[in-house]
């Protein structure tokens, strides 16, 4: 059941209708129940099995923490791996008997494929690791154990956030899910737009991205440099226009009962440097890898001096790159991520005199855009090891990438000269539409153009926002596509 599904519509309608129409007491119930429902309508019953699985042992592991005097590391342990056991086993066992040389066929391992739903774990690597968070906060006295087992239940299942996310945190979620109240106009008047906006940027912008998209990386080999180019650019604004719009419609829908989730994206393509980046994109993953993998690693290698903090950053962002899939591409793009960051680190005083050696540095408007260029494009070479169908094809689009930068006359004259008669090639004009579409969004969230700002305008002028928005999101969009990119992490 996606977001961007009629079925979804009716049942988000009969949520809403019955979560009202309950006491105060047992609303929690009616947003528990509605998101058990949500999830067993994938029809995966292991799914089910997991995060019933996950539930108890965090449960018991938690009010055992905050009991324990001893033991406490053991326990905490304990609960880190059952967590991440159910993602092991779903995500990664078929990949890693593969490379081991155990053959697929063999008895055992198609009996242990069909018991368990082997290779679907839709939402299981969201809710392990905010299982995990809710662990280390408790072990560090940060929040109080959960004793009513249904609101953790909840916090867990909560079915906005529980295919992609936002990975909350137990002290900003738990207490909302905690003391739920009724209806309010504002909360449904925020909700309904902000969905709306996620639907626009969903079906309008990313679906039109991906038809050109998913036309070059389909066969890379009968491209041109720039068309290869402009995909990996329009890709870019695909997966942001997608996960983003998923955040947007996530948020919205938790507004309509008065919960307020993480929002995951500020402008990321607004970064000035790959750390800045972070910050901006996929929030609560980049927090959660920050507080709970980067600085336990920075400690514990801390012995290794300068090292430390370079080699705490490889292998964050190799996780981080393993965390979305057992692919080589995958870890490629982690291990680039980290080590961006680490030249970025260790270069940092040697492009500052290099900038104020020309000069750049008294010009800042101009240095900002330098700096956000720069950092865009190294992003977009990272994006092509997260698209690519895998470790060779990845290497030979940045290759021809390359060569086209070293000869870019020849590369552009050799494009126009064949562009008249190859209508593939002239398919990038709906992206390029989509991506203008996408960079007005962008920069009207960067200059602080926010929802509050809409509801502050005359009526006449907020309606007929409204009605623009959800006739582009009818007109413009292409319905009954392909999910949302991120459904498959």
């Amino acid at each position: 059941m996606q977001f961007n599904s009629m079925t979804f519509a009716v049942f988000l309608l009969c949520v809403a209708l019955c979560y009202h129409a309950a006491r105060d007491r047992f609303r929690w119930i009616t947003l528990l129940l509605g998101s058990v429902i949500f999830y067993a309508a994938f029809q995966q019953p292991h799914l089910l099995v997991v995060v019933v699985f996950i539930v108890v042992l965090n449960y018991l592991l938690g009010i055992s923490l905050d009991r324990a005097v001893v033991l406490r590391r053991t326990l905490l342990v304990t609960g880190i791996t059952g967590n991440l056991l159910p993602l092991l086993l779903l995500r990664y066992f078929l990949p890693v008997a593969q490379a081991l040389g155990i053959p697929i066929t063999s008895p055992w391992v198609m009996l242990f494929s069909r018991t368990t739903g082997m290779g679907v774990s839709i939402g299981v690597s969201f809710y392990s690791f905010q299982a995990i968070s809710y662990l280390i906060d408790v072990y560090g006295e940060a929040v109080p154990a959960e004793r009513n087992p249904g609101s953790l239940a909840l916090y867990f299942l909560f079915f906005p956030k529980l295919l992609q996310g936002p990975i909350e945190r137990a002290d900003w979620l738990l207490p909302q899910l905690k003391n739920l109240h009724a209806f309010a106009y504002e909360d449904l008047r925020y909700g309904l737009v902000l969905f709306t906006l996620g639907a626009f940027k969903k079906v309008v912008v990313a679906e039109r991205m991906a038809v050109f998209v998913n036309l070059v990386y389909g066969n890379v080999h009968a491209h041109s440099a720039t068309s290869l180019i402009l995909a990996t650019v329009c890709y870019a604004f695909q997966l942001y226009a997608d996960f983003s719009g998923y955040t947007d419609m996530a948020l919205g829908i938790a507004r309509l009962f008065g919960v307020r989730l993480t929002d995951n994206f500020r402008q990321p393509y607004f970064a000035t440097s790959i750390a800045d980046f972070w910050r901006r994109w996929h929030i609560s993953l980049s927090q959660w890898l920050m507080h709970y993998l980067f600085m336990p690693l920075q400690i514990a290698t801390f012995r290794w001096g300068k090292l430390s903090t370079p080699a705490a950053l490889i292998i964050t962002f190799a996780i981080c790159g393993l965390w979305h899939g057992a692919n080589v591409t995958f870890l490629v793009w982690g291990c680039l991520n980290g080590l961006y960051m680490v030249v970025s680190l260790l270069t940092k005083k040697q492009r500052e005199q290099f900038v104020r050696l020309i000069g750049l540095d008294r010009v800042p408007r101009l240095y900002t855009v330098v700096r956000i260029v720069l950092t865009f494009s190294l992003v977009c070479a990272a994006w092509v090891w997260f698209r690519a169908g895998g470790f060779g094809e990845a290497l030979y689009i940045l290759t021809v990438i390359g060569q086209a930068f070293v000869h870019p006359a020849s590369t552009f004259s050799a494009f126009w000269g064949r562009f008249p008669g190859h209508f593939m090639e002239m398919r990038f004009a709906l992206a390029v539409l989509g991506l203008l579409i996408a960079a007005t969004i962008e920069v009207a969230g960067y200059r602080g153009k926010k929802l509050e700002d809409l509801f502050g305008r005359p009526w006449a002028v907020r309606w007929a926002a409204y009605y623009g928005l959800l006739l582009s999101v009818i007109l413009l969009g292409m319905w009954g596509s392909s999910s949302f990119l991120y459904f498959q992490f």
